[in-house]
């Protein structure tokens, strides 16, 4: 346009630094991608890097109906689980001890200058103390009230795993309409392309069309960074980024 005299240059200036500033954030998109990179092997070493983008068929693999089964692999369930169930064998434990275990003794002796041997047998019960029996309450007690907040664990995982399926169903639709906008736009440019090499269109419609399908890959890009992070952070959440675990004879061949 400049060129033809249909564009100042100020323009033209203005034209060279936008490309300046986005060649700008796409180094500082590219430093960032590098960071998190190195953040995610640091927090996860166990894990490979997730794939530069998801698909619908991530998302699709496990429905709202499989959280349940999820929620029993949880890291956060199977470690209030097993201290539930050790709570509870230590209250089972002080329960069978609130009655002391009986003594017997025997003793041997010799009497009248070891012409007399003396054998003895005694037998000691102890009386059962409170405080055994407050022990074991004691215990009882806590291992039910971590039987309660395991229960509370559970609501509020199922919680958040309902949260972030939905953000990530949402996500992936906004940018399934981002798509077809996009889509949409570019037909229309290509055909005021069309229009204005048949002398029907003018140059300042496509530029502005143009400008309008720059926005709309933007938007769509943007959506598409968005459904992929909400669909990783539901692939971690569920458990299906999860390392799976040993094989009998490896973990007790480990042990």
């Amino acid at each position: 346009r400049h060129e033809l005299g249909d564009a100042a240059r100020q323009d033209v200036t203005l034209a060279d630094a936008a490309r300046a500033q986005a060649d700008a954030q796409a180094t500082l998109a590219d430093q960032r991608a590098r960071s998190l990179q190195s953040r995610w092997l640091a927090r996860y070493p166990g894990l490979p890097l997730p794939p530069a983008q998801a698909s619908s068929a991530e998302l699709a693999t496990v429905s709202p109906d499989e959280v349940q089964a999820r929620l029993s692999q949880h890291p956060q369930w199977v470690a209030a689980e097993r201290r539930v169930l050790a709570l509870r064998a230590q209250a089972r434990q002080a329960h069978a001890e609130r009655q002391p275990d009986p003594v017997v003794g025997v003793q041997y002796g010799r009497e009248r200058s070891g012409a007399e041997r003396v054998l003895g047998v005694s037998v000691s019960w102890p009386i059962g103390a409170e405080v055994r029996s407050s022990q074991a309450q004691a215990q009882w007690a806590e291992a039910e009230s971590a039987q309660a907040e395991l229960e509370d664990l559970r609501r509020s995982l199922r919680a958040d795993l309902d949260r972030w399926w939905a953000e990530a169903s949402h996500s992936r639709a906004s940018a399934q309409a981002s798509e077809h906008a996009l889509e949409q736009t570019e037909l229309a440019e290509q055909a005021l392309r069309r229009g204005q090499a048949l002398g029907q269109v003018s140059a300042n419609e496509v530029l502005q069309m143009q400008r309008q399908l720059i926005d709309q890959r933007q938007v769509a890009a943007q959506a598409r960074v968005t459904a992929w992070l909400a669909s990783l952070r539901w692939s971690l959440e569920s458990g299906q980024s999860w390392p799976q675990p040993p094989a009998d004879g490896a973990g007790t061949a480990q042990r």
